[in-house]
């Protein structure tokens, strides 16, 4: 098992979708899919750091179990919420400015900032969107971080690379 790069855990968020959140681009569609920071947050204790603005309300002040909210197309829960998710890649800023393939892999090296995607129960659906690329160095650990672990599988008849994204 590895990390995911980048575009794999984008691949993997999106779930067939091309919408800021998988089940689309409006923030309040992710009630019922993402543990993320809102009214519920608010009005129970919770850090409710982002959700004065929203009615979002996911039954949850901090982490949920896993498989709390509904899945998307690839059978993947809490790709928009619950922690962020840390990448194989280290974060450079124009990184989406240089020609790559259509998997790139910024290596971090050393102490170097690496890049974690997804959202959390700490921040709202804004910080949630598919696209939303944060980093942190390397060592860095906290109640809102996890990993996703994620393995390849080459199809033998075709020679096809297939990542798989597993369960946090």
């Amino acid at each position: 098992l590895s990390l995911p790069t980048e575009a794999q855990w984008e691949c993997g968020a999106r779930g067939k979708t091309q919408t800021a959140y998988w089940p689309g681009s409006d923030p309040m569609l992710l009630q019922g899919v993402a543990n993320v920071s809102d009214a519920y947050a608010r009005n129970h204790g919770g850090l409710a750091l982002e959700a004065t603005r929203t009615s979002l309300d996911d039954g949850s002040t901090m982490h949920a179990p896993v498989d709390s909210y509904r899945a998307n197309a690839f059978g993947l829960h809490n790709v928009h919420g619950n922690v962020y998710e840390w990448c194989l890649d280290g974060y450079d800023r124009a990184f989406y400015a240089h020609p790559h393939g259509p998997d790139p892999v910024a290596p971090g090296v050393g102490d170097e900032p690496r890049v974690y995607r997804g959202g959390s129960y700490r921040r709202g659906a804004v910080s949630a969107r598919s696209w939303t690329r944060n980093f942190y160095p390397p060592g860095m650990k906290g109640h809102a971080l996890g990993v996703r672990p994620a393995r390849a599988i080459v199809s033998i008849s075709r020679g096809d690379l297939i990542v798989i994204i597993g369960v946090r």
